[in-house]
């Protein structure tokens, strides 16, 4: 008997084809993986600006005048005016829950809302994608919409 072995075997098509599959998968979660961190240090970048910004704003607030202290006062617009009081309330408290190096935060009634419109426009300050609120009097910092640095603390 003559054996004919030209081509490839049904078990070796689907052994390839299994390998590929694994070989993807791990490519997509990389990726997918990579792409959530970036957008948290994206975040993290974008924070230290809107900070650097606030303490700038921070030190006019302490060596101004009663005028100035007051137009710094009223900066963004008020929680209950911009309609996110609800979301606010609830980043206030997750930073109150791990404030874990025990800075004062202040009062959840000083925050103000700062819209990404807003903070090009009158704060001067470009490439900023979220919405923050904000304690010039604390000089506190709080990204409105969470992001996470790993998939595995998502909402």
């Amino acid at each position: 008997m003559i054996k004919n072995n030209k081509g490839i075997t049904m078990i070796t098509l689907v052994i390839t084809i299994i390998v590929l599959i694994i070989i993807s998968s791990i490519a997509v979660d990389t990726g997918y993986q990579s792409s959530i961190q970036a957008k948290f240090y994206n975040a993290v970048s974008q924070m230290k600006a809107i900070q650097a910004k606030v303490n700038s704003i921070y030190e006019d607030y302490i060596n101004g005048t009663d005028d100035v202290k007051i137009e710094i006062e009223n900066y963004g617009k008020s929680l209950e005016e911009s309609g996110k009081s609800e979301a606010a309330q609830v980043a206030y408290d997750d930073v109150i829950k791990n404030n874990i190096t025990g800075d004062n935060i202040g009062e959840f009634a000083d925050y103000r809302y700062y819209s990404v419109e807003y903070i090009t426009s009158e704060l001067d300050t470009e490439g900023i994608s979220y919405d923050f609120i904000i304690n010039i009097k604390t000089r506190t910092v709080i990204l409105l919409d969470g992001v996470t640095k790993d998939r595995k603390n998502r909402n």
